[in-house]
């Protein structure tokens, strides 16, 4: 029975904090999905912010949250808003991720993309993160007809030619942006059983690096400040299996130097 475990969820969070307790809270939807920061009308009915924790759970705002985002190493989407750096459903690469990518819920099928650092750095700025994830980077090795080059989009360039990193939630304004593309060479190479950085194929390290570079860079609006404190890159995935992760991820800074150097 259900019922021993029903309670006042606000009381209760309330005496774990007071007891200096550790709680775990998971977002399952990502913030361009939030319903005031995302693509209206593609958006949930609720917020997906790390700040959602204070509102949802009656948690004070003088409590501490220690967020960690989570990506993948491209990008994908449901609904009908513009998606701007969509690969075009007959490329080679769009079919393989298209055979893995479907809502767990509803089994209907995601729209894929070259991973977007606009998107990602935007989320970073106003949803913070002080660590991240990065999940799927095996499926991107080479196989089969799928044998060029990885793209991310670093920047826009607006109506006028002017680079930007504003992400405007209208797509009557989005509609007039053009993605602005980083190539990397692409790796043959099965990674899922590569459990250290160092032993990746040097082509999937610089996509790693370039991939942080291009996020951090975006959510500073193409600057990183001295002052900047940069989140931790603490986890890639490399298969669909809990142990099935990279944890000795390079610091930022050591990141951001392999990113220039490639």
């Amino acid at each position: 029975m259900l019922s021993g475990s029903i309670c006042n969820v606000a009381d209760l969070t309330a005496t774990l904090v007071s007891e200096g307790k550790h709680i775990i809270y998971e977002h399952g939807q990502g913030v361009l999905l939030d319903k005031r920061l995302g693509y209206s009308p593609s958006v949930t009915a609720s917020h997906t912010t790390p700040a959602e924790v204070y509102h949802a759970n009656s948690v004070p705002v003088t409590s501490p949250i220690y967020a960690v985002g989570v990506m993948k190493a491209y990008d994908t989407k449901v609904g009908s808003h513009l998606f701007l750096t969509q690969i075009e459903p007959d490329h080679p690469l769009a079919k393989i991720l298209g055979k893995i990518e479907f809502g767990t819920t509803t089994g209907r099928s995601r729209m894929v993309g070259w991973f977007d650092a606009v998107e990602a750095g935007w989320a970073l700025t106003h949803a913070g993160a002080n660590e991240l994830i990065l999940n799927k980077l095996d499926v991107l090795n080479r196989q089969g007809d799928w044998q060029g080059p990885l793209k991310i989009c670093a920047a826009y360039e607006d109506s006028n030619g002017s680079q930007t990193y504003s992400l405007p939630t209208s797509d009557d304004v989005r509609e007039k942006l053009k993605p602005i593309y980083e190539e990397a060479d692409g790796w043959d190479e099965d990674i899922s059983a590569i459990r250290s950085f160092s032993c990746l194929p040097l082509a999937a390290q610089e996509y790693v690096a370039k991939l942080y570079r291009a996020t951090v860079v975006a959510a500073y609006s193409g600057e990183l400040p001295l002052y900047a404190k940069l989140p931790k890159l603490r986890f890639i995935g490399v298969g669909p299996n809990p142990g099935e992760i990279i944890a000795d991820v390079p610091e930022p800074s050591r990141l951001l130097a392999l990113a220039k150097l490639s």
